[in-house]
């Protein structure tokens, strides 16, 4: 919160900022999170365990993610928060 005084003739006034104390809790509540977890992918045909890390709002969206891009029983460990 910034909070300023100013003096305007004989009295004292308060002027807070109250966008951007709106601003900071939109950000704190919608801001992404890292998650790292691992997971079993193919490469060159072979089955390889590799560890990633995606960006998203909660644990069960990063799980989302995970499935969308490596598969349904790709997930080994995670995703747990960075």
């Amino acid at each position: 919160m910034a909070l300023q005084l100013h003096t305007k003739g004989n009295s004292l006034f308060k002027k807070t900022n109250t966008f951007s104390e709106m601003t900071d809790s939109f950000l704190d509540k919608y801001l992404m999170n890292t998650y790292q977890a691992s997971v079993r992918a193919q490469v060159k045909g072979r089955s390889q365990v590799i560890k990633t890390e995606v960006r998203a709002l909660n644990a069960q969206e990063a799980r989302w993610l995970l499935w969308a891009q490596f598969g349904f029983h790709s997930i080994l460990t995670g995703p747990v928060k960075v």
